[in-house]
């Protein structure tokens, strides 16, 4: 990830790289960090090329294959990461990565 300077950026950053399972939204952060969640949007898209959420996803899918290399097991991750469930996460991780996390890991 590139290094962010923007200080209305880097709590959310660091929050949710440390608790990925975080469910703030866009509109709570920005009351967090005094921006807008407009101006907070424009600058997820201006820094990483996404909007929050999708940042928000592909981070928990980092994190998700962290996990996995460590043999971690899918109930924990989909715990850790914030899912409501193993199938949520399972469904998640096949969106983004088109196969289900035991397949992708067999690759």
């Amino acid at each position: 990830m590139p290094t962010i300077q923007d200080k209305r950026l880097l709590p959310i950053i660091e929050t949710l790289n440390q608790e990925p399972a975080n469910k703030l939204t866009i509109e709570q952060w920005s009351l967090k960090v005094g921006a807008s969640s407009r101006t907070l949007n424009r600058l997820f898209n201006q820094n990483y090329g996404m909007g929050f959420s999708k940042w928000q996803q592909k981070l928990r899918i980092l994190k998700s294959l962290e996990l996995l290399n460590s043999n971690t097991p899918l109930i924990d991750i989909a715990f850790e990461l914030g899912y409501e469930s193993t199938s949520a996460f399972i469904t998640g991780f096949k969106k983004q990565l088109g196969c289900p996390p035991k397949k992708y890991l067999a690759k």
